[in-house]
């Protein structure tokens, strides 16, 4: 029986979130990524990955998505903007992978937010990356994520494909440790 590997949402295509789509399509990924800027997508598109049309499309769908956006105000767009936002999207249990450096208090206000508009089934992992374009690309981060057990337990094998092994810290328990 062999397993399939499941298919990624993503967003923010810059120098970090290029190098980590593309390393999940060369890990085999099925990675269908967005950015608000055409040029990116088209050069993620030339990479192997699967261009999303809109910042819904990338979601739709999607068990698993990663949030690589430049500031707290991205991401709350990226989440909650009511007419281009995700959550209405994202299935039943989706696990949502914060890697935007943002805030501690900022990403415990997702996890309440998320609560206050009935979709406490998203799995939240505020997970951080460190390392560069370079290391992005490699799948050889550092990266410090924290989450409910399982959260963790759930996306921990994607922590681990964008991660040098020696280099992942895993925080069980909550958001923004």
């Amino acid at each position: 029986m062999t397993s399939t590997k499941p298919e990624i949402g993503f967003v923010g295509l810059g120098a970090m979130g290029f190098g980590m789509a593309t390393n999940l399509v060369k890990q085999g990924y099925s990675v269908k990524g967005y950015d608000v800027f055409p040029a990116s997508i088209e050069r993620f598109k030339a990479a192997g990955g699967i261009p999303a049309t809109s910042l819904r499309d990338s979601a739709e769908g999607k068990q698993f998505y990663i949030c690589m956006v430049a500031s707290a105000p991205q991401v709350q767009d990226v989440l909650f903007n009511p007419e281009t936002g995700i959550l209405d999207v994202l299935p039943q249990g989706a696990t949502f992978l914060l890697c935007s450096t943002v805030p501690s208090a900022y990403a415990q206000s997702v996890e309440k937010e998320l609560k206050a508009r009935g979709r406490d089934d998203i799995l939240l992992i505020d997970s951080p990356v460190s390392g560069g374009a370079g290391r992005a690309a490699d799948g050889t981060l550092s990266i410090m994520a924290g989450g409910s057990d399982a959260a963790i337990e759930k996306g921990k094998f994607l922590l681990q494909e964008m991660s040098d092994a020696k280099k992942l810290y895993l925080v069980p328990g909550g958001i923004g440790a």
